[in-house]
């Protein structure tokens, strides 16, 4: 399960093959949770933030400044967050039901950090966060490429 910004894609791979019914792509991802953010701002404060300042806010001091108030982002964070992994997990689970034909469910993208525990729960037995998720897909490509460009045909 792969959890970007503004979709989460989902890879069925059973004895090494892709299985189109267990793979797919929806449009929903972190942009979700940071415009439910936005939007509770915008009606409460009558102010505009835009995604990527509150993404950089969430990343760093967990609050933004609205005027001379500092408005902390941790409940609202928090609340968003849990919207967003329930979406998920429907998604998932209308696609894998509880996830028993996997070995194992590796949970990367950008949002895995964001989501991931919230996912893992869902799948107890096989889901696993992705060190370094926001970079795990790249680095899995990256060293698939390298396999494939070293390896010896030897027939």
């Amino acid at each position: 399960m792969d959890i970007g910004t503004n979709t989460t894609d989902f890879s069925g791979i059973i004895g090494l093959k892709p299985v189109a019914r267990l793979s797919g792509s929806v449009r929903v991802g972190v942009r979700d949770a940071l415009g439910a953010i936005a939007a509770y701002i915008e009606d409460e404060y009558q102010v505009t933030r835009e995604i990527a300042e509150l993404s950089e806010a969430l990343e760093g001091r967990g609050s933004i400044t609205v005027y001379k108030d500092d408005i902390p982002l941790d409940e609202l964070a928090e609340s968003a967050c849990t919207h967003l992994a329930h979406q998920l997990v429907s998604a998932a689970t209308g696609k894998w039901g509880q996830g028993d034909r996997f070995h194992s469910i590796f949970i990367t993208g950008g949002g895995a950090a964001l989501v991931g525990k919230a996912i893992r729960k869902a799948f107890p037995h096989n889901a696993e966060i992705m060190p370094r998720c926001a970079m795990a897909n790249a680095e899995g490509f990256a060293r698939y490429a390298l396999r494939r460009v070293f390896k010896v045909d030897r027939s």
